[in-house]
C-alpha cells in the first residue's frame, strides 16, 4: 500500500476478498550484534507470505510497539529503544483500522512481533 498511489490502493481495498494488513514491530536494542530494527523486518516479511496467501494488501509497518520490559533484558535505558504506552498503540491501531474501514475494507488483520507475555515466567 504505502509503495502504490492512492488511486491504486482505493482500487485494491475495494476488490472483494482483499484484507488489508498492518505489520507491527518496535525498533529498539537487541544487545551488541543485531540491528535495531529486527522486531520490525520480521513482522514486514511475514506480511509478504501472508498477503500472498490471503489476497492481502499490506499498509505501511508501524514501528513503535509497546514498551520493553526491563526485568526481560529490554527498556528504554538503551539508546534507540523507544516504546508507547498501550493505549498510544491501541489508539493508533484503532485510527488506522477505521480509515482502512472508511475506503471500504470490511476486515483488517495485524502482524504483531515480538509475542511477548508481560507474566513472569
Amino acid at each position: 500500500m504505502g509503495e502504490m498511489s492512492w488511486v491504486e490502493s482505493s482500487g485494491r481495498i475495494t476488490v472483494p476478498g482483499t484484507i488489508p494488513i498492518v505489520p507491527v514491530g518496535k525498533a529498539e536494542q537487541h544487545g551488541l550484534h543485531i540491528a535495531m530494527n529486527t522486531d520490525v523486518i520480521v513482522p514486514r516479511e511475514i506480511t509478504l507470505e501472508v498477503a500472498r496467501r490471503i489476497n492481502g494488501i499490506i499498509a505501511p509497518t508501524i514501528t513503535y510497539g509497546y514498551k520493553s520490559i526491563e526485568r526481560r533484558g529490554g527498556g528504554n535505558p538503551f539508546s534507540g529503544t523507544t516504546g508507547l504506552d498501550g493505549n498510544t498503540l491501541i489508539c493508533l491501531v484503532r485510527d488506522i483500522w477505521r480509515e482502512v474501514a472508511r475506503r471500504g475494507a470490511r476486515r483488517f488483520l495485524l502482524c504483531i512481533h515480538p509475542l511477548i507475555s508481560s507474566r513472569e515466567p
